[in-house]
């Protein structure tokens, strides 16, 4: 994709920090995950769209693990209990 200042329009055609992107999940169950210290999706990006849904009173769970990386290896047995937690009250 190159840098947001060579190619514009592709980080904003690409970008979830959208009202129209923050609307599609009005009425859905979403569980977003993300450990803190991924070095390929930055935590920051995670909190970006965590903070415009509760701006936009959309209604969603979230789970944060503290110094985790990308594969969440340190925490696969809870995440996995989350998960299925998850997916027993919303989905069953």
């Amino acid at each position: 994709m190159d840098t947001p200042q060579n190619n514009v329009q592709g980080y904003l055609n690409s970008s979830l920090l959208t009202d129209e992107v923050v609307e599609a999940y009005r009425n859905k169950r979403y569980f977003l995950v993300h450990g803190t210290e991924d070095d390929n999706v930055h935590y920051q990006h995670a909190m970006l769209i965590s903070r415009l849904l509760q701006r936009r009173d959309v209604y969603f769970h979230q789970m944060s693990y503290t110094d985790e990386d990308h594969g969440l290896g340190g925490v696969r047995p809870h995440l996995y209990h989350a998960l299925e937690k998850f997916l027993k009250e919303n989905m069953f």
